[in-house]
């Protein structure tokens, strides 16, 4: 079995004039258990992105604040480069258990997500 933690925050802005999407690395985690808090507005989104310790899957979970989605991707490690896996059972996978088990609240008029890094499960 493999192992997975939580690597980045990625803070995705919508650029609708130029219709493309910028992304900006919140955060990277390296070691320690920290809390981190996010802060974004409603037209952005978040992506946090998860990899198995041996570098051979990326689990990405985004999460659109104004439309209110959340989507998932997985890409796996062919050799050469990180190729899209589509997966339909990825709402029971031990990833999106702990992407769930991450702490996520939420104020009066902002969402607030604190997330401890360095989570690890068995895959």
């Amino acid at each position: 079995m493999n192992h997975f933690y939580l690597k980045e925050v990625f803070v995705i802005a919508s650029n609708s004039a130029a219709d493309c999407r910028q992304y900006m690395p919140m955060i990277c985690f390296s070691a320690g258990n920290k809390k981190h808090e996010i802060s974004t507005y409603a037209n952005e989104g978040i992506m946090f992105r998860y990899e198995t310790k041996d570098g051979m899957e990326i689990y990405e979970f985004q999460v659109t604040l104004k439309q209110k989605e959340l989507s998932f991707r997985l890409y796996a490690w062919d050799g050469g480069s990180y190729v899209r896996v589509y997966s339909e059972r990825w709402l029971s996978s031990p990833v999106f258990f702990q992407f769930l088990k991450n702490t996520y609240f939420s104020n009066k008029n902002e969402m607030i997500f604190m997330i401890s890094g360095r989570k690890k499960q068995k895959l």
